[in-house]
């Protein structure tokens, strides 16, 4: 007689226990005190919600229909563990835990342009649902059915549902969470992975009133700061106005690393003679349309729900007094937008609302690409020049670009390669992602000295804004800024937010004795550079723009995190609180209510009829 293989009874506990005790060490000891020791003690009682109205529901479910206890709680728990942990390792590379919008985009991940970084991520996540698939497989076949667990399962569940419908959890959580709080690790390490992720389903797009909203309110507003007054051009010649707002810039030195080579001497040159420093961008490692939101608009997210995008969800289509439209209604020909990517009519909306006048983009058959399939920064960079050659003399033109060859992924670069001198603690792929994400730089900086080149030969007086869309997502690239901070006394979770938002800016005009030379350091908020860039033109503001002028020079840190004169902080300082409100109604004034600003501000309507 053939011998069988027998199953000891108490195998699939040992199995399943072996497993259930490594995954439960893998959060005791791995990522849970380090995120815990920088946000503190998880709340135990939303814990407990999550649990109940998340994890047990899931747990009767699978009871209900498959009669096996063990493979349903196993399969809860490892559901747990998936999402947690795809949570930790978003938020690790792309500054978010898992967000409602994150599930909107996959189609647009998958089928537009960003498949090209969407790619990289596939094997893992091949291998994650291969993995997973063999797990319940297992799970399935070492659990015993039990039909007498379903009749109490599906009496739990009716009660559950009463709850649910209720909206008695709904209301406890959205209780829970304080607003505008954008901190998204923070918020799920207190109350929940998942329900923050709820807390976001049910929150997201909706808008809090400002207490006392009102017309009188608006033209108090506008008498107040004289927003409907302000001073004439300067009689000499007006200043045209390139603004690049580039993809994952960051200065690698100032970020703590060291090279064999400058990889961007032409943009240090700038910095040198210019007016250059760093300012804090809302976003880290991806939603580069939400920094360039603050950069056009001069609006700040911080008085937005978490996460939102305000370029798809905010927007009114009668326009809005952004940097475009102040310039366009000023006398500024022509006003143009460039784009890297090929999404058309998403972005002749969006700029059109803006007040852009003429869209285009380099995303075309004859573009030449970049490793990470964008195209190149020398093909943005000579379409400027030919749209400058062909432009009116001494006629004042704004011209938006949004370089993004520097895209990740990054790969090895042709030409001179870049050698990292300071590795400690890195592993070797890190290394050579840092080193091919700085030669991704050095192309765009070559490119920048093209159009440089062409400015400092041209009669006609020009500014450059250049900045940072977000650092780049790479693990680690921020620790020396982090330490440096730390190290100054600002606290761990501070330390970590700064190091990780901080990106360069540079003021710079053709006419080399008008630039000053200057380093500012940390200056403010994304959403305070029109401000600065109308100041280094010389054009004073008027509209909301004046109102930007006001809250850079008072309150310059007002996006997702504020500065009360010594330290950094969430809540908005007294001192700023009357300044602050007034820039937050307008802005709620001008993309969620009625618009009252244009009844004493009709010449400034953003959209020609």
């Amino acid at each position: 007689m053939k011998a069988r293989f027998v199953i000891h009874p108490a195998m699939p506990l040992l199995i399943w226990g072996g497993v259930l005790a490594a995954l439960l060490a893998f959060f005791v000891l791995g990522p849970l005190p380090y995120i815990t020791g920088y946000y503190g003690r998880v709340n135990a009682f939303d814990v407990l919600l999550e649990i109940v109205f998340v994890y047990l529901p899931v747990f009767l479910f699978l009871s209900l229909i498959t009669a096996r206890p063990l493979f349903s709680a196993i399969t809860a728990l490892v559901l747990f563990v998936v999402w947690t942990s795809t949570g930790l390792i978003k938020n690790t590379y792309l500054g978010s835990t898992l967000v409602p919008a994150d599930f909107s985009e996959v189609h647009e991940l998958i089928f537009n342009e960003g498949f090209v970084v969407f790619k990289t991520f596939i094997p893992p996540l091949v291998l994650m649902t291969i993995a997973l698939i063999l797990a319940f497989r297992l799970a399935w076949r070492t659990s015993e059915r039990h039909p007498a667990v379903r009749w109490p399962s599906a009496l739990v569940l009716m009660v559950w549902l009463g709850l649910w419908g209720s909206g008695w959890y709904k209301t406890l959580i959205t209780a829970r969470f304080e607003p505008n709080i954008h901190n998204s690790l923070k918020q799920s390490v207190m109350h929940g992975f998942v329900n923050h992720f709820l807390h976001l389903l049910w929150t997201n797009n909706a808008i809090i009133t400002p207490p006392g909203y009102s017309v009188d309110r608006i033209r108090a507003i506008i008498d107040k700061y004289g927003l409907d007054q302000a001073g004439p051009v300067p009689n000499n010649a007006p200043t045209s106005l390139i603004t690049l707002i580039v993809e994952s810039l960051t200065d690698p030195q100032e970020m703590g690393w060291q090279f064999d080579i400058d990889p961007i001497p032409n943009l240090h040159r700038l910095q040198a003679s210019g007016t250059s420093g760093f300012v804090l961008s809302p976003v880290y490692g991806g939603k580069s349309v939400n920094a360039e939101f603050e950069l056009l608009t001069g609006m700040s997210l911080a008085f937005m729900p978490a996460e939102a995008k305000p370029y798809r969800a905010f927007l009114p289509t009668s326009g809005i007094p952004a940097l475009p439209d102040f310039l366009k209604h000023r006398g500024w020909r022509p006003i143009i937008g460039i784009q890297a990517v090929n999404i058309k009519i998403f972005f002749s909306r969006v700029f059109g609302i803006l007040g852009f006048q003429k869209t285009s983009s380099v995303d075309d058959k004859h573009a030449p690409r970049a490793p990470n399939g964008m195209p190149t920064s020398q093909y943005l960079f000579a379409k400027i020049i030919s749209l400058i050659k062909g432009l009116e003399a001494n006629k004042p033109f704004y011209i938006h670009a949004f370089p993004n060859a520097t895209h990740a992924p990054w790969h090895q670069r042709a030409g001179q390669p870049v050698h990292l001198l300071n590795p400690e603690g890195l592993t070797q792929h890190q290394v050579h992602t840092i080193e091919n994400y700085a030669q991704a730089l050095q192309k765009f900086d070559q490119a920048l000295g093209e159009l440089i080149k062409h400015l400092e030969n041209t009669s006609q007086p020009v500014t450059l804004l250049i900045v940072g869309d977000h650092q780049p997502a790479i693990l680690h690239y921020a620790k020396w800024r982090q330490q440096s901070l730390a190290s100054q006394g600002i606290t761990p979770e501070t330390a970590e937010y700064l190091g990780k938002h901080v990106v360069p800016y540079l003021l710079w005009k053709n006419r080399r004795q008008e630039n000053t030379g200057k380093q500012t350091g940390l200056a403010g908020s994304m959403n305070m550079l029109p401000a600065l860039a109308l100041k280094a033109m010389g054009v004073p503001p008027q509209g909301f723009m004046k109102l930007v002028a006001k809250v850079q020079k008072e309150a310059p840190f007002s996006s997702q995190i504020f500065f009360d004169g010594r330290t950094f902080t969430n809540k908005v300082p007294e001192k700023q609180k009357s300044l602050l409100a007034d820039y937050r109604m307008l802005q709620y004034d001008l993309l969620h209510g009625k618009q009252y600003y244009y009844h004493f501000m009709e010449h400034a309507r953003s959209i020609d009829h």
